[in-house]
């Protein structure tokens, strides 16, 4: 493609076979025989001369002179800072993307509850439990037949805030649902369980009762994992 008048110009300085103040001296003196365009390009000149933040354009100058007033805005700039427009390949620098990281969502809902209960309030008697506890070891399941066929069933030793442990089991449907995702070390939300007599022949822990985890369970990973 031809290049421009501006680029040509700028070529010409930068070659140093013309100055720029002659050259914009050449541009204004030919935008002046234009006399319709004469009085807004002085306006315009003006402007430009006072950094005045007004668009370049003159709405009643012909194309050409439009032109000629685009390329006396790169002499002038060309005049207030020489290395302004250097011909040199400009290198932009786009924003990057912001980079994403990837967190491994938890199986779980993380909460923070009211009203949870100590373990060592557990009893027999009511099912509207919820407790807050870790799960300070998580035993490998173990399979038994039922009217199913084959279900599984593991055991597990929680602990509270005031150091008392219990031992729990869960059966079945829980056990399916749980097994891979508790994990020993984290403290969880228990809720919607039974509280039974501890069975002393098979109890890994000191406490009278246990907890049976079942169909209807809920547990949620605490979002305050501190403090046990």
């Amino acid at each position: 493609p031809t290049p421009s008048p501006s680029e040509e110009w700028v070529a010409m300085i930068h070659n140093q076979s013309i100055n720029a103040s002659v050259l914009l001296q050449r541009v204004l003196q030919r935008v002046a025989s234009h006399q319709s365009c004469a009085n807004e390009t002085a306006i315009h000149t003006f402007r430009l001369h006072h950094h005045q933040p007004q668009p370049f354009c003159n709405p009643h100058a012909c194309n050409k002179c439009v032109r000629l007033l685009s390329s006396a805005l790169v002499l002038l700039l060309l005049l207030c800072r020489p290395n302004a427009l250097a011909l040199t390949p400009v290198t932009v620098n786009h924003p990057k993307a912001p980079v994403l990281t990837t967190l491994s969502a938890s199986p779980l809902s993380v909460s923070t509850r009211a009203g949870v209960q100590p373990i060592a309030a557990l009893n027999p008697y009511d099912t509207k439990w919820c407790i807050k506890a870790k799960v300070v070891r998580k035993a490998p399941p173990r399979s038994f037949s039922g009217r199913n066929g084959a279900q599984r069933v593991f055991n597990v030793e929680l602990a509270d805030t005031m150091g008392t442990q219990i031992q729990g089991t869960f059966w079945r449907e829980a056990a399916e649902k749980y097994l891979d995702i508790l994990q020993e070390g984290k403290v969880y939300y228990f809720s919607s369980f039974q509280v039974k007599v501890a069975n002393k022949q098979y109890a890994t822990v000191k406490n009278d009762y246990e907890i049976h985890f079942d169909a209807r369970t809920e547990v949620e990973e605490a979002a305050d994992q501190t403090g046990i």
